[in-house]
């Protein structure tokens, strides 16, 4: 999905994200494109656990042989 949607900021909006490039040496594209990008993680990303192992019991069987009436 290639759609364009514009993303409508503020004067002052705008400006922060202009001194924010500043800060970190970046252009205002690459300022946008990282604080978009983090912005999406904390919102839709769920963070990643270790994975834990549990183990699985045998199921109890029936005992074999004749039966006993």
């Amino acid at each position: 999905m290639t759609e364009d949607l514009p993303i409508d900021l503020t004067p002052a909006q705008a400006d922060r994200i202009s001194a924010f490039a500043k800060e970190q040496g970046l252009t205002v594209e690459q300022a946008v494109t990282k604080l978009a990008r983090e912005a999406i993680n904390e919102r839709y990303v769920l963070p990643k656990n270790r994975g834990s192992v549990l183990p699985i019991r045998a199921l109890k069987r029936a005992p074999r042989g004749p039966s006993h009436d």
